[in-house]
Formats: structure tokens, C-alpha cells, sequence
């Protein structure tokens, strides 16, 4: 399965970021696009839970794959794939623009 990859220059090194103010306009999009399946505070701790499980992994499995299974068993999600494809289209129909606003 083809995926897009998104690189995050969360130190600023690359392109001048406000961090902060770009995690608020990130997440209030995300959560926009799942809104009308998962609460909106739980569907984020859910992102930054399985986050962190990437974070802690240990480099047995790909990255990716620690983050998706993490994810989708907290928020129990039985269509990954439907799931993903709601990801894959927010990442290339909305998330490009994060920046303009």
C-alpha cells in the first residue's frame, strides 16, 4: 500500500514555525474532519497517546505502524481502512493549507 509521508521541522531549522500556534490550527482541523464520528477531546488525547507509543517504540516496527495500530485500538476503529483514507485525504486536501490562516 502506497502512503504520502509528512515531515514535521518542529525545531524551525528548515522554515521560521510557530509551534504552538501551528499544533492549535493542526488539531483543530483534524478534529473538524472527525468530528462527526469522535468527540473532539478524545479523539485528540487518542493522536497524542499513540504518539507517544511511537515515540516509545523501540524500533522493532515501523513507526508508522506503531502510531495506526495505537490509534485505531484506542479509539476502536474496526475499518482501517476507511479510517486511513479519511487521514490520506486531510493530509492532502487540508493540511497544505494550515499555513494560510
Amino acid at each position: 500500500m502506497e502512503r504520502d509521508v509528512v515531515f514535521f521541522d518542529l525545531d524551525g531549522t528548515l522554515l521560521p514555525i510557530d509551534i504552538d500556534d501551528f499544533l492549535k490550527k493542526y488539531f483543530k482541523a483534524l478534529t473538524r474532519e472527525f468530528s462527526d464520528t469522535f468527540d473532539p477531546d478524545y479523539f485528540v488525547k487518542s493522536l497524542l497517546k499513540a504518539t507517544n507509543a511511537m515515540i516509545e517504540n523501540n524500533g522493532e516496527r515501523l513507526n508508522i505502524d506503531v502510531f495506526i495500530d495505537s490509534f485505531l485500538n484506542l479509539m476502536d476503529v474496526d475499518n482501517q481502512s476507511d479510517m486511513m483514507n479519511r487521514f490520506d485525504k486531510f493530509y492532502q486536501e487540508k493540511f497544505p493549507h494550515l499555513g494560510q490562516t
